[in-house]
């Protein structure tokens, strides 16, 4: 055969791997405390971390679904960077109080004072070996020294440092309560003044009802501060206070704080599609109508809970070998005709829902960090 001319069309291919499970924190190494105490009359920290310093370093444990990247401890595969209270300031081993050491960790030879917390943030490159292509991980430790003596003023919370809020079992509204003691006294709530400020990247900000700040309800300059949950995510709560008799202060005494940590938390489920009219297509049926149902921890997801907390779409998939599935629908009922469903051979066709936690609220902003608004100036709150 001559003449013949063949226009060879390449098929590009591309291998698709499953996400990584990653737990990257920042520990102390060979255990302590975050917290140093500060004894007014000795003058003294203990620990005193410029003769005892203290050494931080990052721990990463990675298990691979694909099984091809071993799973387990990956701390010392992370190229790291640390940073003092947010990513503008860097710490390298000529910034005071710190030294970078040569495995990566980070060593504080320095004494936090009692109005200054320090939050040490620490970057973690990870290199996946299976595509050769960085991830990024990132956590935040909280340096503070509580002050000790006889006089002092300390304030309390009714939380603890950090707890969790699970939006399918927890109410959404949290209240978070303060209270002042005088040495071992409590303090009268008409010499008690609070403050109540969310802390981000280092950063105080006042909460109170300015449309940017849509966890607040209530409480803010009283002894409890009232939240919705439902628009939290990892959010260091800080209440500053002040002990007066005379006038009511208009500032905190910058000495006396305490803060919470409130992480917004979805526990695991399960989906099931339910057809009121059972699994048999019969001769007079023209469709097929299912339902979504959830549960967690044995128990089920009120259906009007569903579109708030999850997002549902719907597929379909013959047991033939080698089909896949079908998106059908979105929502949590779906109707199908029947001619959709009947299969021949003996091989039957599955309908199942896949579900996606929508995660707390949050106002939506532009690249700038500024909030979009729509057509009546209202700002714009998505998740």
């Amino acid at each position: 055969m001559k003449g013949q001319i063949t226009d060879v069309q390449p098929l590009s291919m591309r291998t698709i791997y499953t996400p990584l499970h990653g737990s990257f924190s920042v520990v102390i190494d060979g255990g302590g405390s975050l917290t140093q105490f500060y004894y007014t009359n000795a003058n003294q920290y203990i620990p005193n971390r410029a003769t005892t310093p203290m050494r931080l370093c990052a721990k990463l444990y990675i298990s691979d679904p694909d099984k091809i990247i071993p799973s387990g401890d990956k701390s010392s595969a992370l190229a790291l960077t640390w940073y003092e209270n947010t990513e503008n300031t860097p710490i390298s081993s000529s910034t005071p109080g710190y030294t970078v050491n040569a495995d990566g960790t980070l060593t504080v030879a320095k004494n936090v004072p009692v109005d200054s917390p320090i939050q040490v943030v620490c970057r973690a490159s990870y290199t996946d070996t299976r595509t050769g292509l960085p991830i990024i991980y990132q956590a935040t430790v909280s340096l503070n020294t509580i002050q000790k003596s006889d006089e002092k003023v300390t304030l309390f919370l009714n939380r603890p440092t950090k707890f969790t809020y699970n939006p399918l079992t927890d109410s959404n509204l949290i209240d978070i309560k303060a209270s002042l003691k005088w040495g071992e006294k409590n303090v009268p709530a008409g010499n008690a003044a609070f403050w109540w400020y969310k802390v981000s990247n280092g950063v105080e900000q006042l909460i109170d009802s300015s449309e940017l700040n849509i966890e607040y309800v209530s409480g803010q300059e009283t002894a409890t501060l009232r939240l919705d949950a439902d628009n939290i995510d990892k959010t260091i709560i800080r209440c500053r206070g002040a002990y007066y008799t005379g006038a009511k202060p208009s500032n905190p005494d910058d000495k006396v704080f305490a803060e919470t940590a409130i992480v917004w938390k979805m526990p695991p489920v399960t989906a099931q599609a339910f057809c009121p009219n059972g699994t048999a297509i019969r001769k007079d049926m023209t469709t097929m109508s299912y339902h979504v149902r959830i549960f967690y921890n044995g128990k089920e997801v009120a259906k009007g809970d569903i579109a708030k907390y999850f997002f549902v779409k719907c597929f379909k998939k013959s047991s033939a070998a080698g089909s896949s599935a079908t998106e059908v629908g979105h929502g949590t009922e779906v109707t199908l005709s029947v001619s959709e469903l009947k299969m021949i051979g003996g091989q039957q066709m599955m309908v199942f829902p896949v579900v996606y936690a929508h995660g707390p609220y949050e106002v939506i902003t532009n690249k700038e960090g500024e909030p979009l608004r729509d057509k009546n100036n209202e700002i714009l709150i998505g998740y």
